[in-house]
């Protein structure tokens, strides 16, 4: 696993236990929200805003909810590495 696929997991795993959403296996399919993030040097959300819809509004309210609710989030040590986007999937497979 790369680097940047350790960290997005890393993320991914801070955020998941807190997006609130009633019945994810109720979503056909597993649709993306990806989510554009700029964090400040000690990690904490400056922005979090959607790059693209997953299709189903509440998950995409969910999971802007949750990482708004996860922060501060783990840090990288370079300022470029501080605004990236991340990819949730309501039935998670772990990429």
């Amino acid at each position: 696993m790369r680097n940047w696929e350790a960290y997005a997991a890393t993320v991914r795993e801070r955020v998941r236990p807190f997006i609130v959403f009633e019945d994810p296996d109720a979503i056909p399919g597993n649709p993306s929200a990806i989510v554009s993030l700029l964090l400040g040097p000690d990690g904490m959300v400056v922005t979090a805003k959607l790059t693209r819809s997953s299709g189903v509004p509440a998950w995409d309210r969910a999971v802007l909810a949750a990482v708004e609710r996860a922060s501060p989030l783990p840090v990288l040590t370079t300022p470029q590495e501080r605004r990236f986007t991340i990819t949730f999937r309501p039935k998670e497979t772990g990429d």
